[in-house]
């Protein structure tokens, strides 16, 4: 994992002591010509993760359909403090635009502070951009061994903001693979329930239901205690 001390470098655009993949996003964000773009977020990001000791996740893609790369990030404290934020370009001006915050997150398996204070948490496994924002958190419970968590949300940037736009929720056992999952659409208001084998495999009829109407919760918003 890339320590903070090196995150200065990294958004600078100096590809010496950073992993290959990232080196590729980077030049690839370099050819679309927004090097001054690059330049203000390093200085935004330089003060809202100073207090923070690593750079646990980064991932480049484009959120809001124009062509340009956007950012998404997830930085660590040794104590378990965490913070994600998620940047979009912005052609007009020219530069990266923070759209989406949130602070209250788990931690990553990759710097978990504490077993025993996180087992019963489902604690931060990856995040991707896919068109949309896309948080994957896995369940680490050694007392429940042979059962596992894995639950993706999905966020969508809608009105100049990162929206809860869907879930998609597994609990399955470890030994047989069969288990229960639900995917649901916050845009349409419904949720379906089914039970699986082979951990992903449907098995049977679908259980359709309607959710309460309520509007789009914000990145800013999303209390992972809630969900657990």
């Amino acid at each position: 994992m890339i320590r903070y001390g090196f995150l200065v470098v990294l958004l600078a655009v100096s590809l010496n002591a950073i992993g290959s993949e990232t080196d590729i996003n980077l030049k690839n964000l370099c050819k679309n010509q927004i090097r001054e773009g690059l330049n203000t977020l390093h200085s935004d990001i330089k003060v809202l993760v100073k207090q923070y000791d690593y750079l646990t996740f980064i991932q480049w893609g484009d959120l809001n359909k124009d062509n340009i790369d956007d950012l998404a990030f997830f930085v660590e404290s040794e104590k378990g403090k965490t913070k994600l934020l998620v940047y979009i370009y912005n052609k007009k001006e020219k530069k990266y635009i923070l759209r989406g915050i949130n602070d209250t997150l788990p931690p990553s398996y990759e710097h978990l502070p504490s077993v025993k204070e996180f087992e019963d948490y489902q604690l931060l496994s990856s995040i991707t951009i896919d068109k949309l924002l896309i948080l994957k958190f896995s369940k680490i419970n050694y007392h429940t061994i042979f059962s596992g968590v894995d639950n993706q949300y999905k966020f969508q940037y809608r009105d100049h903001k990162m929206k809860l736009i869907g879930a998609e929720l597994l609990e399955y056992s470890r030994a047989k693979g069969d288990g229960f999952a639900e995917s649901i659409n916050y845009l349409s208001g419904k949720k379906e329930s089914y039970e699986v084998v082979d951990v992903h495999k449907k098995l049977g009829k679908s259980k359709w239901s309607k959710l309460k109407k309520a509007k789009l919760m914000e990145l800013e918003e999303f209390l992972y205690e809630d969900v657990n």
